[in-house]
């Protein structure tokens, strides 16, 4: 079963996208994060950057169908991440500090492409 995924289109397309966060250094969008708690600081910073650098990816997809396909998978990834930032016995509000600076950097992000069709939406309170 696990080669059968392995080989799988959805599977590539993650694959793809983890290799393009490994040399994920661009931070100017990031200096908000600097603001959260401790607690969540570094990772919050290090997942702007590898967010920047995906979005940008995933807005070059020359088809339609590649650029669907691709910002669905980057919205699920993100979404992952994200959660993986917390645990069960974060605060509401630690989770909605961060939550509302990666709001702030998919606005950013989207103003200096020109395009905002490919957004991840959280609920504050559930992280869903």
């Amino acid at each position: 079963m696990e080669n059968f995924l392995k080989e799988s289109y959805p599977y590539s397309i993650y694959n793809e996208l983890n290799e393009q966060v490994k040399s994920a250094t661009e931070d100017k969008y990031c200096n908000e994060f600097k603001k959260v708690k401790n607690d969540y600081q570094d990772k919050s910073i290090e997942l702007c950057k590898k967010v920047t650098k995906l979005l940008d990816f995933v807005f070059k997809k020359s088809t339609h169908k590649e650029f669907k396909d691709y910002c669905t998978h980057y919205k699920y990834w993100v979404y992952q991440e994200v959660r993986n930032l917390f645990n069960e016995s974060t605060s509401v509000s630690d989770i909605e500090d961060v939550i509302k600076k990666f709001y702030k950097l998919q606005l950013d992000l989207f103003n200096d492409h020109n395009r905002n069709d490919c957004s991840y939406r959280f609920d504050y309170k559930t992280l869903e």
